[in-house]
C-alpha cells in the first residue's frame, strides 16, 4: 500500500466481546477476509446495500417453510450490545477507507440523535457487526434450505454442470 493510501484510511479501534470477535473471525474465515476486511465489508454493506440486502433476504425466507423460517431464525447468532465497556475484552485496529469512515461517523450521528444522545460509535460499529454476522447466518441457512428442497424435490428439472459456466437442464426420469 502506497503512502497517500494510508494517509486516506481511517483508523478506530473498535472494543468487541470475546463472543462478537469470535463470530466476526469466523465469518471472516469464511470469506476468505481478513477480521479487518470483514468488519470493513459489515459497514460498507449496512452504509451503502442495507435495505436491497434485507429485501434479498426476506424474498429468500419467504421461498421456504415456515418451520424453516423458524428454525433459521432460533439458531441465528444474537449478540448483546450495551455500553459494558468491560465486557469488551477484545480490541481490534479497524482501518477504514476514509469515505467509509466519514459516512460511518455520519449515521452513528445521525442514529443517536434517534437513541437519546446514549449510543457510543463504538457500540454502533458492533450493533452494525452484529447485524452483518445474522444477515450472513441467515442467508446462508436459507440458502443451504432452498438448496436441499430442490434437489429432494421430484417435481423440478435436475440441473447437471457439464462445463465450467454451462448448465445442462434434463427433465426428471418416470419409473
Amino acid at each position: 500500500m502506497s503512502l497517500p493510501d494510508v494517509k486516506r484510511q481511517d483508523r478506530i479501534m473498535l472494543r468487541l466481546s470475546q463472543e462478537l470477535y469470535d463470530a466476526a473471525s469466523d465469518l471472516a474465515d469464511q470469506h476468505n477476509r481478513s477480521l479487518n476486511g470483514e468488519i470493513c465489508t459489515s459497514f460498507s454493506k449496512w452504509l451503502y446495500e442495507h435495505d436491497a440486502l434485507m429485501l434479498v433476504k426476506d424474498r429468500l425466507l419467504a421461498t421456504t417453510t415456515e418451520d424453516t423460517i423458524l428454525s433459521i431464525l432460533r439458531r441465528t447468532p444474537s449478540f448483546e450490545i450495551g455500553t459494558e465497556v468491560e465486557r469488551d475484552t477484545c480490541t481490534c485496529p479497524v482501518r477504514l477507507k476514509e469515505d467509509v469512515g466519514r459516512a460511518l461517523r455520519r449515521a452513528h450521528t445521525s442514529f443517536k440523535a434517534g437513541a437519546d444522545g446514549f449510543l457510543s460509535l463504538n457500540a454502533f460499529m458492533k450493533m452494525v457487526l452484529a447485524w452483518w454476522i445474522s444477515y450472513s447466518f441467515q442467508v446462508s441457512e436459507c440458502s443451504k434450505a432452498l438448496y436441499n428442497n430442490f434437489m429432494h424435490s421430484n417435481s423440478h428439472p435436475r440441473i447437471a454442470l457439464t462445463l465450467p459456466g454451462s448448465v445442462q437442464i434434463r427433465e426428471p426420469q418416470c419409473a
